[in-house]
């Protein structure tokens, strides 16, 4: 029994010597829930947090890549009205280059491939045996004409191949392809604007082919013989003959530039109004509604820590480290508890204004050492006293609009 009292008694001396009140096991109970406590807000918290704002940012990360302006839900006015126009924008900045200088350029390489071809047609007619020779030159005729019809076919094709290449963007930030039905309406007032390659159309070209090989053509070459390649033109006449077809040919065959954007603005607008029911959504409504979901469990989670913990001193190093400054403000986190959690008023200055830090316990003389200006500090409330101890003098203090009985009185 006196050993029993005697090792009471110096238990109750160890848990002393600790700094634990009371003894036995409430005092020990006390002790392993005080270390728990502040294990929790020192580590495991802050751990917590730090993975909780990656995984936030994560899921804005991945809202944003989905295209934005986003187009989830329901809309009013001002929001579709700011959807039209980035799409609109956005259509512009797309098929703009297709509709000029990528137009151009394709105008220009189908006429010089279609002079080359006419001129090497032309170089190389023989002139046939006796009454063959009206119904050779019809055959030149139709050859020609049906080159110059062909080749500006192929330049329409070519170019609708193009354009529908550069609407098929799904670049980001923008998604074009989450608007289907907006995409297709373009695409079908594009085909609608396509001028028609018809027989009135390429009238100047078959009267100048039916004039340069008429009558006329013939008795020439009758003189110049019956079995001698055709050398009625010299090579220059052939060649400007060749040139001026395949301009004629390829005139006019594509959109004009200057409807661009009235087709762009039917398609969108009957796309995106107030009164279409239901409204347009992209294609990745559902995703982008499930990220927002867990961006609002991650809030929700974060505010509840914040609540919890954060006046109690939560400053681990593991959160100053993580960068998540924004994120930690929209968590609910104020300018003093980051101050306490360690963070410097340079770091702290794009997010809070010069009132609400010096709230949080910054000095005049730390917003003058972080850059602050006069005015700034000012406006934050400090004194004239405090901002003479902080190092400004007589002059900057007028400069920064204070009058003179305002130095005297300070």
């Amino acid at each position: 029994m006196v050993r029993l009292c005697h090792q009471a008694k110096h238990e109750v001396a160890i848990l002393e010597d600790l700094g634990l009140p009371g003894h036995g096991i409430a005092a020990i109970l006390s002790s392993v829930r005080k270390l728990y406590c502040d294990s929790m807000r020192r580590e495991l918290v802050p751990d917590m947090l730090v993975c909780l704002l990656s995984e936030r940012e994560q899921a804005e990360l991945d809202r944003t890549q989905l295209g934005m302006p986003a187009a989830s839900g329901y809309l009013d006015a001002d929001q579709l009205n700011v959807l039209a126009a980035s799409i609109t924008e956005r259509l512009m900045v797309l098929l703009r280059p297709a509709f000029t200088v990528e137009a151009n350029s394709m105008q220009a390489d189908e006429q010089s491939k279609l002079h080359l071809s006419l001129l090497h047609t032309m170089r190389d007619v023989k002139i046939p045996q006796d009454g063959l020779l009206r119904r050779n030159l019809a055959s030149l005729r139709k050859e020609l004409y049906d080159g110059c019809h062909a080749s500006a076919q192929a330049l329409q094709t070519r170019w609708v191949e193009h354009v529908g290449s550069v609407l098929s963007d799904d670049a980001p930030p923008w998604r074009l392809q989450r608007f289907p039905s907006i995409v297709r309406r373009v695409s079908d007032g594009i085909h609608a604007t396509m001028p028609r390659i018809t027989v009135d159309s390429l009238n100047g070209m078959q009267h100048l082919i039916d004039h340069a090989f008429d009558d006329s053509f013939i008795e020439v070459l009758h003189d110049g013989g019956t079995d001698s390649p055709v050398n009625v033109y010299s090579q220059n006449a052939l060649i400007q003959l060749a040139s001026h077809l395949a301009r004629l040919a390829l005139h006019n065959p594509l959109p004009a530039s200057d409807k661009l954007e009235d087709f762009i603005l039917q398609a969108v607008r009957a796309e995106v109004r107030p009164d279409v029911a239901p409204q347009v959504q992209e294609t990745c409504h559902a995703i982008r509604h499930d990220l927002q979901c867990q961006v609002n469990r991650i809030t929700h989670a974060l505010h509840a820590i914040v609540q919890k913990f954060g006046s109690r001193g939560l400053g681990a190093p593991q959160i100053r480290e993580a960068g998540h400054d924004i994120q930690l403000k929209e968590a609910g986190f104020n300018a003093q508890q980051l101050r306490e959690a360690g963070f410097s008023l340079p770091r702290l200055q794009a997010l809070f204004s010069p009132l609400q830090l010096k709230q949080a316990g910054f000095d005049a003389q730390q917003f003058r050492e972080a850059g602050f200006s006069l005015v700034q500090l000012s406006e934050a409330g400090f004194s004239l006293v405090q901002l003479s101890e902080a190092g400004f003098g007589a002059q900057q203090m007028r400069e920064a609009g204070f009058n003179a009985h305002q130095l005297r009185a300070a």
